[in-house]
């Protein structure tokens, strides 16, 4: 039977329950990704696969920056390089990237020698180095089921990529995980707030699992 009171109880408690999930620190996130290696859950061998979800997410790209070697993109979270691979295959030759496991790095100059050749890759936790980049450096900031994991500690890592962002900033994230090492987030309200608009939402892509919601986000200041 239909009881709207049993339905809203069973709502309060799982938003209680969301609260009380307890959180690593701060060191405790960056040292989980930090060490990942060959074996372990969410090693960088994990993210070698789903090539046509990146090429998928891409041709999201594609709509809205050139595909050529003047548009200037940073991913946050490169691991391997699975994604930044796809957009050289696409024509994208200005590529940069943050990632914060070496083996992941490393594992790059095996399974994409080209991309190795071609990227500039920062070895080091985004807290270290977004803020050595200048002011609208790239084209597109864009991240792939990263942000999620940055502790609430370091949210103004999101400041610091509307400021280094010329034109866009897309963003492929679980907004509602929970779990120790996530961090559900309303990102639309955070960027708009942060002077971007949203241009577009993607409520689920092909070959992702549909928990992943994809934003575009342009600067206001970004001519059309």
């Amino acid at each position: 039977m239909f009881d709207p009171i049993k339905i809203q109880r069973n709502l309060m408690n799982n938003k209680i329950l969301k609260r009380l999930v307890p959180k690593h620190s701060l060191e405790e996130v960056q040292d989980y990704w930090q060490n990942q290696n060959i074996g372990d859950k969410n090693a960088f061998t994990d993210y070698l696969n789903n090539f046509e979800g990146s090429e998928i997410f891409v041709s999201v790209v594609k709509k809205y920056l050139p595909n050529n070697n003047d548009a200037r993109v940073l991913e946050i979270g490169s691991n391997v390089g699975r994604n930044l691979n796809a957009m050289l295959k696409n024509g994208y030759m200005n590529l940069s990237g943050i990632e914060i496991n070496s083996n992941a790095v490393e594992a790059m100059k095996t399974h994409y020698p080209e991309l190795a050749k071609k990227v500039r890759i920062y070895n080091t936790t985004v807290e270290e180095k977004i803020r050595e980049f200048a002011d609208n450096e790239f084209d597109l900031v864009f991240t792939v089921a990263v942000l999620m994991n940055i502790h609430s500690e370091s949210e103004w890592i999101f400041s610091e990529m509307v400021r280094i962002a010329k034109k866009f900033i897309i963003i492929f994230e679980d907004e509602t995980g929970n779990a120790t090492k996530n961090f559900p987030r309303d990102y639309k309200k955070i960027f708009e707030n942060l002077g971007m608009k949203q241009i577009q939402y993607i409520d689920s892509l092909p070959h992702w699992r549909p928990i992943y919601k994809t934003r575009i986000f342009k600067k206001s200041s970004s001519p059309e």
